[in-house]
């Protein structure tokens, strides 16, 4: 289960690289996609919320959810620069 979990992380932020990649507008794309990232987090907690299911059982669950979060804040609009900059592979 993990592998297949690894696997689809892989393909999800390859597939997403690759749109990216195609937008004109890239600042607008990151912003698009952030926002309906958000939103679908959002729709998750509130499920989990209305099935009394804890979002983030522990302390150290809640600190490397933030953590991961302040990383991607810095890595998406990274990739949004580098794919303007530069071609994506060769």
């Amino acid at each position: 289960m993990t592998a297949a979990l690894v696997l689809l992380s892989a393909l999800l932020h390859a597939g997403w690289n690759t749109v990216l990649r195609g937008e004109p507008d890239k600042p607008r794309a990151v912003v698009v996609a952030v926002g309906l990232a958000s939103a679908l987090a959002g729709l998750v907690a509130l499920v989990q919320g209305a099935t009394g299911t804890a979002a983030f059982p522990t302390t150290a669950a809640l600190g490397f959810t933030l953590a991961a979060g302040a990383f991607e804040a810095v890595y998406v609009p990274a990739l949004a620069r580098g794919l303007t900059a530069g071609p994506l592979g060769t």
